[in-house]
């Protein structure tokens, strides 16, 4: 199997972000999801705003854009539970 790596840089977190805007006096709202790194909330909040802005331009006729960041955590398992999950496995058949 493949290792995996990912790649942040340093104090690095990876947000989960909700965009949206209205259109036509908030007769139609549009939403995105999207996931960027930054180094703080406040800054991952500033990039989808900017690129709620991208998606929907307020020339456009869009308004109330909203970015909302939720911070991912991904915690990987513990030694001990890889190793026990490895003994369990059965075993491979040879032919």
């Amino acid at each position: 199997m493949a290792e995996s790596k990912t790649y942040l840089g340093s104090g690095q977190k990876i947000y989960a972000l909700s965009l949206q805007a209205a259109h036509e006096a908030g007769r139609r709202v549009e939403h995105s999801a999207w996931v960027v790194t930054a180094d703080s909330i406040q800054q991952a909040e500033g990039l989808g705003f900017a690129r709620a802005l991208q998606l929907w331009p307020r020339d456009a006729g869009w308004s109330g854009h909203d970015a909302s960041p939720l911070e991912v955590a991904i915690q990987p398992a513990p030694a001990a539970e890889v190793e026990a999950d490895a003994e369990n496995d059965p075993p491979e058949t040879v032919m």
